[in-house]
């Protein structure tokens, strides 16, 4: 996509533009298979979603009239199987504790989503004070803390426990989490807010 953008802008500017595609293929990351599965339908081995906030790919696809569907990313009724308990997002989402991961007694009957908040809340009420400003004052102090060593450490707010932060790795699907950075991590967190 952004090999053909390229290519666009320059063609309206007046040049001349050979496209090369690297592999046997066109679509770079994008790659949709319809084969050999029933008629419509398909998988998506390579990009499938488009963020609301990448508001120049929105205007190429207003631009060029294409289909876009709307990618559905939980629903009430997904499955949920954790510690040998088989449960659905909206059972877990009214008990969380029917999950049974150990957690301290001030976790308790809180998500995996709502601990992570918890313990980042005072982080991201910073940030959003002044974002261009706070954001690198949180990368400077807490870059050297990893993701689960800040969670179980809290230096700023509520420390998590071992039991809270497995839930939060399997039931928010960060299981590669717990090494990587915290500023690096917040900054996801942070956008999705």
């Amino acid at each position: 996509m952004s090999g053909l953008v390229a290519a666009s802008l320059l063609k309206q500017a007046g040049h001349d533009v050979t496209i090369f595609e690297a592999t046997g293929r066109v679509g770079g990351r994008v790659l949709t298979i319809r084969e050999p599965f029933s008629e419509g339908s398909y998988l998506e081995a390579g990009a499938m979603r488009i963020p609301n906030y990448h508001y120049l790919v929105a205007e190429y696809i207003k631009k060029y009239g294409l289909r876009v569907n709307t990618f559905v990313n939980a629903t009430p009724n997904d499955p949920i199987y954790a510690n040998g308990i088989k449960t659905t997002a909206a059972i877990y989402q009214r008990n969380p504790d029917i999950l049974r991961y150990p957690v301290a007694p001030h976790e308790r009957g809180k998500t995996a989503e709502e601990l992570l908040n918890m313990a980042i809340k005072p982080v991201t009420d910073f940030i959003i004070q002044n974002p261009r400003r706070n954001w690198e004052i949180v990368i400077k102090e807490f870059d050297k803390y990893s993701m689960s060593f800040f969670l179980q450490y809290n230096p700023v707010g509520v420390s998590l426990s071992t039991g809270a932060i497995e839930s939060i790795k399997v039931l928010m699907g960060l299981e590669g989490f717990p090494e990587l950075s915290f500023s690096g991590h917040t900054s996801g967190t942070y956008a999705a807010l």
